[in-house]
């Protein structure tokens, strides 16, 4: 049936225009029949575990690749042909799971899990950032703060250079219609979508450790690295609907698939449950193991509670008091999960803002905006842009409304890694 289901899908792909609802009808039809059999199953595109096997060298007509066509335009890279040579390559090593501590007030009083940014001990407690600031304040406590019993739990990382002041320092190999990216930090890793392969990068020596092929070999539109379980969370354009499907991390196994849901304008996963929230209709889809667990759109009054008519959401991300920051066109506004609007600010400058990233102090957000990269503050203030405009023709962006590049932040590098279909790049910044 597989094989049937891929042959089918160039004959659909070829029906004339007049056809083509017919023909897109029956292509989507047929991949939702094997969704229900794929799910759960290893996927046959991605590679075995001996693909990775450093004395299988003499030996690499054995080693299990995507395809002819795809194998050849990896391998046959002039700009860097070793960086695909798995033979000798090892097996990815997770790195050492870092301890999240919550707030320990929120977990006695409201039993909320809420990232703790503080710890002190005199006390012997973790606060998160309105509760140290309660604490840094109150008689009874401030002495602490005073006496050098206050210490921050953030993790180091590298200040990220202004905006402006970006400079390209190096570009990936490899890609050929890269579309869409995320990190895995526990790996070390860049996954990049590119066409129906998921190409797997090191942070560090940016080179190329693994590829693999979507299981239906779909193309994916948007991606999400899910840290909780390390597993890949991934948009399929149907065209009028989108789909949802969460693989594992090299591709072997499907773990669900969600259908038939509206345009998805953005994407982003909880860091503590591993929920997803997406932009679908001007409200917020939450999904959880493959289910829709909630919708936050319309108020007691039926009327949307983020936006009003003129206005649009277009981002999503969560901060660190476990809490909802939601962008439009032309507001911040930041709820809980319930969708309990605690502020809403407008923005100096209105406009898309997609692919929302916060930085590790939480009170910058980085993201796509209408010509380029933007940051701001979540009260809406000091908007800086980086268009990448002086440069060659090769390089530059080319973005409208959001939409024409999509990107990473690593915080720990302070590297933006910056998706360019249009060039066919994945460039490296800092």
């Amino acid at each position: 049936m597989a094989n049937f289901s891929f042959s089918l899908n160039g004959v659909l792909n070829n029906l004339p225009s007049s056809l083509s609802s017919i023909g897109y009808k029956a292509k989507n039809a047929l991949s939702r029949k094997l969704k229900s059999s794929n799910e759960g199953k290893r996927n046959p595109h991605a590679p075995s575990d001996n693909d990775f096997d450093e004395n299988d060298s003499s030996n690499n007509n054995n080693n299990k690749k995507p395809s002819s066509s795809s194998s050849n335009r990896l391998d046959n890279s002039s700009s860097s042909k070793a960086t695909i040579k798995s033979s000798n390559k090892k097996p990815r090593v997770k790195k050492p799971k870092v301890e999240v501590k919550y707030c320990d007030k929120c977990l006695k009083d409201e039993e909320e899990k809420v990232q703790a940014t503080h710890y002190c001990s005199g006390c012997s407690m973790n606060y998160c950032e309105a509760h140290i600031n309660l604490h840094n304040s109150a008689n009874k406590t401030k002495g602490h703060a005073e006496s050098g019993q206050v210490s921050s739990l953030a993790a180091a990382h590298v200040p990220l250079a202004l905006l402006p002041d970006l400079q390209q320092i190096c570009v990936l190999p490899n890609p050929d219609s890269p579309f869409s990216c995320t990190i895995d930090h526990g790996y070390g890793s860049l996954f990049v979508l590119d066409g129906d392969m998921f190409m797997e990068y090191d942070l560090t020596t940016k080179e190329l450790v693994n590829h693999f092929r979507e299981p239906q070999e779909r193309r994916a539109v948007r991606v999400c690295y899910d840290s909780n379980d390390d597993t890949l969370i991934y948009v399929l354009d149907r065209c009028a609907s989108h789909d949802i499907v969460k693989t594992s991390r090299d591709g072997k196994m499907i773990h669900w698939q969600l259908d038939d849901q509206s345009p998805i304008r953005d994407m982003s996963v909880d860091p503590i449950d591993g929920t997803i929230y997406t932009v679908q209709n001007d409200g917020i889809v939450c999904v959880k193991d493959g289910k829709v667990s909630s919708t936050l759109r319309e108020n007691i009054n039926g009327n949307n509670m983020f936006v009003d008519t003129y206005d649009n959401i277009c981002g999503v991300t969560t901060n660190h008091e476990n809490n909802l920051i939601v962008v439009s066109n032309r507001y911040i506004i930041t709820c809980n999960k319930k969708g309990k609007i605690f502020s809403k600010v407008e923005k100096v400058s209105s406009g898309a803002s997609k692919r929302i990233h916060l930085d590790p102090s939480g009170e910058h957000m980085y993201f796509i905006g209408d010509s380029g990269i933007e940051s701001t503050k979540l009260n809406g203030t000091c908007r800086t842009e980086f268009r990448n405009d002086k440069v060659d023709y090769d390089h530059k962006f080319e973005v409208s409304r959001g939409e024409g590049i999509d990107m990473a932040i690593d915080f720990t590098s302070g590297e933006v890694y910056v998706v360019n279909p249009h060039k066919s790049k994945v460039q490296v910044f800092k």
